[in-house]
């Protein structure tokens, strides 16, 4: 019997071991972009759209490819609440069509950490690390709109022209604008996490914002 305990806390201390080591690591990787074909066109309704989110969760070792494996399964048939719900505030019902149009990535490069960490903030490195990615990303795939669902991920991403005062804010739904080095602008806006929202309520923001 003590045999079997002892087996059974070794056990238990080798997993929290593996999980902790899993957590530190994934601050060196940085996740692939998710930028499937359709991306350029169709798009979404003609437009280049970027959608952002905060960040990854898992139990499981962190690797470059997380986003870009998640979307593909989503793409293929799975169905994650996050991404169901803000292809269905675009006006798509067909979850798979929205995701082989629409770039995605989070704005932590790598995993927040295990399930129980999944509502961090991140490690103010990773903070760092994806305020840059950012600027990087938007240079390298050129959006024309840029929506990120998530207020946690919005209030860390760099400031806007209207945020440095060089262009006026407008009441909110709106766009904020950020520009690329060649000048051309990029619009942004940060709205809620999908879960729990309003889907009439976002469905309107997000329906004005493709609007305007």
């Amino acid at each position: 019997m003590a045999r079997t305990s002892l087996t059974q806390t070794r056990h238990r201390g080798m997993l929290a071991l593996m999980v902790e080591q899993a957590t530190v690591i994934s601050e060196s990787v940085e996740h692939d972009v998710w930028c499937p074909d359709g991306y350029l066109s169709p798009g979404i309704h003609g437009q280049r759209i970027a959608i952002a989110g905060h960040s990854h969760w898992s139990d499981d070792p962190d690797h470059p490819g997380f986003t870009r494996d998640l979307l593909q399964d989503v793409v293929d048939g799975d169905r994650i609440r996050f991404f169901t719900s803000i292809s269905h505030f675009f006006g798509f019902e067909d979850v798979s069509e929205f995701w082989s149009r629409a770039l995605f990535f989070n704005f932590l490069p790598s995993l927040v950490g295990p399930g129980s960490e999944r509502y961090g903030h991140g490690s103010q490195d990773q903070i760092a690390a994806g305020t840059a990615r950012v600027t990087r990303i938007l240079e390298a795939h050129r959006p024309q709109k840029l929506i990120v669902f998530s207020t946690k991920a919005w209030h860390d991403f760099p400031l806007t022209e209207e945020d440095q005062g060089h262009l006026p804010r407008k009441p909110f739904p709106s766009w904020q604008t950020y520009l690329l080095k060649d000048g051309a602008p990029v619009k942004a806006c940060g709205l809620r996490h999908p879960q729990g929202a309003d889907l009439a309520r976002m469905t309107a923001d997000v329906s004005t914002l493709m609007s305007l």
